[in-house]
């Protein structure tokens, strides 16, 4: 790691990096005077000695030793007084040449990711024996997706642009590592790759101001797209303390618009228009059809035929203009509304981009890789596109589930808020946000109850059922009860999974201790709301038990462990103490049952002294 932050080969090993991961804002290139280490000891920091177009960067770099992979984060201070626009470029030159670039989903790359995207893959020859360039550059899903740009088969450019207001900071959170891919790599292949890189990995431990202002973070992670639900601008044109009038660019006029009753005919129905709920209007003389679009206040989007003969439109100088033809019209910012106010409705939007409001009645039924899904609307945050090429998407829920859903071949009816109960094809909707959204928990914080990871950043809040997780070890078929596991993770090894060296997980147990080995279950019984499913062991990247919980016969063990403090033999009440420490935290719930009860002082004494040390 050189002093501004880039990559510099070292060593003989086979290697394609040649000076990688080199930042550059416009013309600049970064340079930083003296890196320094966190007060932690964790990252290697560096500071711009001074602004560059009026920007303090910093780069934060972290050594993920387990994944094999370097984590930046780089942060853009807006020093000045204005808002500041620029293009971020990470350059990378390699001293073999590449054989391409791929996404992480296994397409070649021209120009840019597309949604659901996340990595760049850099192909190395598979004559120089050296492992191919991993990049990790963006969330799926994310609402700025990054430019790719190559010069040669020796160098590649990734651009961001970004906008940072006047005394704010942007960040943007990525890594690089190396593995063993090809051009013929299949796309569970390369999933596996990048799960060690994966960006809710890289989040994980983060403090919350720079994830809450990282530009290529998943929407969802900035309030699931609610500042496009709720814009700041129609049409690139924003409400002022008057209405503004364009009658083609670039004329624009101020005053006052005052409308007769009407009525838009949309593929939806026909809709009575409350021009006091109106925010913004597009007529044929923008759309150049016969169509034109609304803007509601309350996020909805209305496509259709309006008579606009009784518009009218006074200049703030008092003279009065009559509009046959209108282009577009931005109607002024109402005083009663109130910053950042949640959406008062769930609103879904279509493929031809129009938006309905409608209530949160019933259930979404959905089909997912393991079986159908029947979820509550009360209970769903989002429903967000997976892919512009395929159907479903990603479906949010408020206990942290996150999943892939497909349709499923029923229609869904809804009551629409403006034209009634409407029924809808899955196939239709191009996503959806309640106003549960605006209440999701912070995008670093994990369910407070058992959830599984899996392949593709999707997230299931769901128990294992299944007896026991078989585990064979160098040593031998280890078999572990699922509550008895506090997390469990691919093992990271060298080595890609093979038949013959099948994935190895580690998990870490509740009574302490570590087990490495493969699994010999093929599929594990998981149980959740609404579902039961066989889920295959091939899809599972982590298992989390954040709450232990013991067994009849553990409990019956810790209870007569708890009244042996109390015994006359001092050797007796010491070994029960030993004893329940090494339980640790599997003992605490009882202890502190045992705490509200007790009347002995040397039982209490002891108990206050184990809580203390779990504490």
């Amino acid at each position: 790691i050189e002093q501004n932050g880039g990559l510099q080969r070292n060593g003989s090993l086979p290697s394609m990096i040649g000076n990688g991961m080199m930042l550059q804002l416009g013309n600049q290139q970064f340079y930083s005077q003296q890196p320094m280490i966190s007060p932690d000891g964790r990252d290697l920091v560096m500071t711009s000695p001074q602004p560059m177009n009026g920007l303090i960067v910093t780069r934060r770099i972290t050594v993920l030793e387990r994944e094999g992979a370097l984590r930046y984060v780089e942060e853009f201070a807006n020093t000045t007084g204005r808002d500041l626009t620029f293009a971020v470029e990470f350059r990378h030159s390699f001293n073999n040449q590449s054989k391409g670039l791929l996404s992480d989903a296994g397409r070649p790359l021209k120009d840019a990711l597309q949604s659901g995207e996340s990595g760049v893959v850099a192909l190395a020859s598979p004559e120089e024996k050296a492992p191919s360039v991993l990049l990790t550059v963006c969330a799926p899903g994310a609402q700025a997706l990054p430019r790719i740009s190559a010069r040669n088969g020796y160098q590649f450019s990734i651009f961001y642009n970004l906008t940072v207001p006047a005394g704010q900071s942007a960040t943007l959170v990525h890594a690089i590592s190396q593995a063993k891919v090809g051009p013929g790599s299949k796309p569970e292949e390369l999933a596996k790759a990048f799960q060690p890189i994966a960006m809710n990995r890289l989040t994980k431990g983060l403090p919350k101001n720079l994830i809450k202002v990282a530009a290529n973070l998943w929407s969802q992670g900035r309030g699931y797209g609610l500042e496009d639900w709720f814009p700041a601008k129609y049409w690139g044109i924003a409400p002022e303390s008057s209405d503004v009038l364009i009658l083609d660019d670039p004329s624009r006029l101020k005053g006052r618009a005052s409308v007769a009753p009407a009525t838009l005919t949309s593929a939806f129905g026909k809709a009575n228009v409350v021009w006091d709920n109106v925010a913004a209007f597009a007529g044929p003389g923008f759309t150049q059809t016969e169509q034109s679009w609304l803007w509601l206040r309350d996020g909805q989007r209305w496509k259709g035929t309006l008579d606009t003969r009784g518009l009218k439109f006074v200049l703030t100088a008092g003279a009065e203009l009559e509009l046959p033809r209108l282009n577009r019209l931005v109607l002024r910012r109402p005083v009663k509304d109130a910053p950042d106010e949640p959406p008062a409705h769930a609103l879904l939007e279509t493929w031809s981009g129009e938006r309905v409001a409608f209530e949160t009645a019933g259930d979404l039924n959905v089909d997912t890789p393991w079986g159908k899904l029947a979820v509550p609307w009360t209970d769903v945050l989002a429903l967000s596109p997976a892919d512009p090429d395929s159907l479903g998407g990603l479906l949010d829920l408020l206990d942290g589930t996150r999943l892939r859903v497909l349709p499923a071949p029923d229609r869904i009816t809804l009551k629409t808020k403006s034209f009634g109960a409407r029924e809808f094809d899955f196939a239709q909707l191009r996503r959806a946000i309640t106003p549960l959204a605006a209440k999701a928990p912070p995008d670093d914080s994990e369910p407070a109850s058992s959830f599984i990871d899996l392949a593709g950043e999707q997230r299931l809040v769901c128990r294992v059922t299944s007896a026991a997780l078989r585990f064979l070890t160098r040593s031998g078929p280890v078999d572990l009860a699922p509550a008895t596991i506090r997390e469990m993770h691919e093992f990271s090894e060298d080595e890609p999974a093979t038949a013959a060296a099948p994935r190895r997980f580690q998990a870490d147990l509740w009574g302490g201790g570590t087990i490495v080995g493969s699994v010999e279950n093929s599929a594990l019984k998981i149980e959740g709301r609404g579902f039961a499913w066989d889920l295959p062991v091939q899809h599972l990247t982590r298992i989390v038990n954040p709450v232990p919980v013991a067994d009849t016969a553990l409990m019956r063990r810790m209870g007569e462990l708890i009244q042996a403090l109390g015994d006359p033999q001092w050797k007796t009440r010491e070994r029960a103490t030993i004893d329940l420490r090494e339980l640790g935290t599997l003992a605490k719930t009882s202890l502190q049952e045992a705490l509200k009860q007790s009347t002995d002082a040397e039982v209490t004494r002891r108990i206050e002294m184990l809580l203390a040390e779990l504490e």
